[in-house]
């Protein structure tokens, strides 16, 4: 999983975007489409935010357009 904070001049259109406990997320179109289950567990530590996210997919398993497996 990937995570990029600076979001200026890019295109959000096709991405889903979740509200979860004050944090907006933008989920990539092929990750919501082969998630079965998405849990998302936040934690704090002073002014740091942590993001933890388990994922199940609707397959054994699955890997990103580039992957050759």
């Amino acid at each position: 999983m990937s995570v990029d904070t600076y979001l200026k001049g890019k295109n959000l259109t096709k991405y889903r975007t979740i509200l979860h406990q004050g944090m907006k997320l933008f989920i990539a179109p092929v990750l919501h489409s082969q998630t079965q289950n998405l849990k998302l567990d936040v934690s704090e530590f002073l002014i740091w935010r942590s993001i933890r996210a388990e994922v199940e997919p609707i397959r054994d398993h699955f890997h990103s357009p580039a992957c050759r497996h």
